[in-house]
Order: C-alpha cells, then structure tokens, then sequence
C-alpha cells in the first residue's frame, strides 16, 4: 500500500493534533518502560519505521522490513494476517482468525460475528452500496464504507468521495481526517478535484485500478451520477491500463493523463494515530515521511 503524498499530508496532521493533546501525555507515560526495554534501541525501531511509514508500509520487527498492513502470506503463516498488536508500544504481528467454536479460518477467511468469512463477500455486509468488511489496525473486522473502493460515510450511508453527496451545490465530499467533510469544488463540471493539484475526470469513478471489484448495483449508481452530471452523452472511457483522464475535448479525446488519486485507506489515519503516541515525530521526520526531504538521520 504506497500512499500518495496527499494521504500522508491528511495522516501528519492527524499526527501533530494527536501530539499535542492529553492522549499523547497519557501514553508517554504508558509507553515509558517498553521504550526503555526495547532491542535493538528504541531511536533505532522508530527511524526505521519511518521508513516504512514513508512507503505506506509497517515494520515487521523480526528482520526489520517493510510490509503490507493486513497483507497475508510472509513474514506470517498462509492462514494468518499482518497486523499491529493493541500496546503502548504497538509492533507488527501475525493474527490468525477462528471461529466462536474455536475452529481456525482457512483460506483467507476471517472472523466476524463467530463464523469465518469471506472478506470480500459483499453480502456479509447486507448488500449496501459501497459498505464492505474492513480491518482496522489490530484486524478486527466490521462493515464500513470501503475507502479503499471510493467511499465515504455520511449519517450513515455510503457516498462516492469527491461527488456532491449530501453536500450543497457547487460543493464535494471529501474524505477528510477521521470523518468527511463538505468543501468547495473548485474544478469546472464534470471534474473533482483531490487536493494535489489535479482536476480528474469524473468518469475515474467508475474507471480506477480496484474497480473489478464494485458490484453492477455500484457501477451503475456511479454511472448514474456522471449522467446526471454529464448528460447522456457522459462517458467515453479512457481505457488506459495504469493512467486515466484528467482532461478530455468534447470528443472524448484524453488530451492529459494522470494517475487516480490514491485513496487513503480505513485504518491508515488510527494507525499513525496510535503510532505517533510512541514515536513522538519532529518536524524534519513528518517531512521524512511526507516525501519533502531526505532521510534525516546521521
């Protein structure tokens, strides 16, 4: 999971928020006697996990690599998921799943509610237009709107980030820190912007890397949407296999091409939340993991 450089603006603001209030002082103080105890030596665990913070990845602090967060297979066992332990000083683990009976999941199944699932097997969610079974930080699974398929929840329901939504006119939903907010659209009809500079073609919410897996019920919602925005007339594809459109002629020509924004997936914002009580970045590290320097270390 590589996060683009708005997703790690979004999750080092979150970091400073979280470092100035009581929670921080609170797990300081927690954290105090695992940081003293911790080999190799603490400083060394945390600059090396900004390391892997800065690729979107965790470290798996047996032989000091970067790893996908809930990925399966190595360094755990096939049945088992990476995850991070629920600790004052939170390091990567392999979880592996049963039932309420005691039976252990197999094949990529995980527990919800005492049976082993599919977690991608939308009806374990009951259908609902873009809520899936999501993780968080410590692998416990619960239906959630799916960021990672381009969702945001709003009172309750699912709604496409960057459309209008429940918003007013003229205004986007947008995925926000922790809950979506409603701001200003500043890109002509028919484009949305991500905050990176870009103004994207709405036809990427229904043409993005992820999107075999929207159910027809979804794909057609979205397509509804860009015809409401479009006209009928709304949606000759760019059919490219890495980059999509981010401006076209009238004709459908892609005249500008850029990668979908990535979208910063659920858990990502509590997972440095929790971290950064442990790690207690400075300023030369944020913009370590930010992308905007050097590794600042001797």
């Amino acid at each position: 999971m590589t996060g683009s450089r708005a997703a790690r603006w979004e999750v080092l603001v979150l970091v400073v928020q979280v470092a100035q209030g009581f929670e921080f002082h609170r797990a300081e103080t927690e954290a105090r006697q695992c940081m003293g105890d911790h080999r190799p030596t603490w400083k060394v665990y945390r600059m090396t996990n900004l390391g892997c913070l800065r690729q979107g990845l965790v470290l798996w602090p047996i032989d000091y690599k970067c790893y996908t967060l809930h990925g399966r297979g190595h360094p755990c066992m096939e049945n088992q998921r990476l995850v991070y332990s629920d600790s004052p000083c939170p390091e990567a683990k392999c979880l592996g799943y049963t039932s309420s009976s005691g039976l252990p999941c197999t094949g990529g199944q995980v527990s919800n509610h005492g049976a082993c699932v599919d977690p991608e097997d939308r009806e374990q969610c009951g259908g609902e237009l873009g809520r899936r079974l999501v993780p968080d930080m410590h692998g416990s699974y619960s239906c959630r709107c799916s960021r990672e398929l381009g969702y945001s929840e709003w009172e309750g329901k699912c709604y496409v980030q960057y459309s209008q939504g429940p918003c007013k006119e003229g205004e986007q939903l947008e995925p926000g820190l922790g809950n979506p907010v409603c701001q200003m659209n500043p890109c002509d009809v028919g484009y949305f912007s991500a905050g990176d500079g870009f103004c994207y073609f709405v036809d990427t919410w229904v043409d993005f890397p992820g999107s075999e897996q929207l159910s027809q019920q979804e794909r057609t919602d979205r397509t509804e949407l860009i015809k409401a925005l479009l006209g009928e007339q709304a949606a000759t594809f760019c059919t490219f296999c890495n980059e999509h459109c981010a401006k076209k002629t009238r004709e459908g020509e892609c005249i500008n091409t850029t990668l979908l924004p990535e979208v910063s997936p659920a858990g990502e914002e509590e997972l440095l939340q929790t971290l950064a009580l442990a790690f207690g970045l400075n300023s030369e590290e944020k913009l370590f993991v930010m992308g905007n320097t050097d590794f600042p270390f001797p």
